[in-house]
């Protein structure tokens, strides 16, 4: 689960989250974040921007799995050139061993052909000046391309010929989503027709593609899943609507929505 988006939470509600069957939060490289996630009994999938970030964390990283950067192909955050990416792999790599922390590389944004191309360039320009151990993992992100959870990308036969794809690149590497959600704001039906055709899912229908989602991911032997994002923002816009709980308009939590219940279901 992705963890901190909107507030982070205090004890009693990150207690309900284990309840639920959650058990790894994503977070930023803060020392003190970390302690607490773990704290709280889970794992931390850790975000760091560059080696200096999992330096600074230090021992506080020991056992646990760091991600490098987050979508570095698109522009949520910093935009990286495939080769700017490969060249920093080595020394993410090497401060992640120092750290006693599992290194994962990629975090592409989605597993359409845009973003598999930049990581297949990004993989080879790295594979050209450095070997990557073995203990090097690669996180991807997936988020819908139709109405169903089931429907692939453009070009791909099917959801597992998305995998395929990326297993191609990486072969036997360990592979995580470490990002996929399902919100409830309004979504366009066409970019040809007027903004206010709209559609949107609706609190239950969110919790049945999730319910799948969870059961996807363990049958392609994902090294784990995390979902985006734990608490709903004070808009009905998109970021704002991926969260499995409400909140109040002071944005303290309210309730949990169905798809909260997702994994167990």
């Amino acid at each position: 689960m992705l963890y901190g988006l909107n507030g982070y939470h205090t004890s009693p509600i990150l207690g309900e989250l284990r309840q639920k069957g959650f058990n790894m939060l994503r977070i930023g490289a803060e020392p003190a974040i970390i302690d607490h996630v773990i704290s709280n009994g889970f794992s931390p999938l850790v975000i760091a921007r560059d080696a200096d970030e999992v330096n600074a964390a230090g021992t506080h990283l020991a056992g646990v799995d760091v991600e490098f950067a987050n979508e570095p192909d698109g522009s949520v955050d910093k935009h990286f050139e495939p080769a700017e990416y490969a060249a920093l792999i080595p020394s993410f790599v090497e401060a992640c061993h120092a750290a006693g922390a599992t290194p994962w590389i990629g975090a592409i944004s989605n597993l359409h052909h845009k973003s598999l191309a930049w990581f297949a360039d990004m993989i080879q320009t790295s594979n050209e000046s450095y070997v990557l151990p073995g203990d090097v993992g690669i996180t991807v992100h997936r988020y819908p391309a139709g109405r169903s959870w089931d429907v692939p990308h453009p070009g791909f036969a099917n959801r597992d010929a998305e995998i395929d794809a990326i297993r191609g690149i990486v072969g036997v590497r360990r592979i995580g989503c470490s990002e996929v959600g399902y919100h409830t704001a309004p979504q366009i039906v066409s970019k040809y027709l007027p903004r206010w055709y709209t559609w949107h899912w609706t609190d239950e229908q969110t919790a049945e593609q999730m319910w799948h989602e969870w059961r996807f991911w363990e049958a392609q032997d994902a090294a784990f899943c995390v979902q985006y994002q734990i608490i709903d923002g004070q808009t009905n816009t998109r970021e704002d609507r991926f969260g499995i709980s409400t909140v109040h308009e002071d944005g303290s939590f309210k309730a949990w929505k169905p798809i909260a219940d997702s994994l167990q279901a």
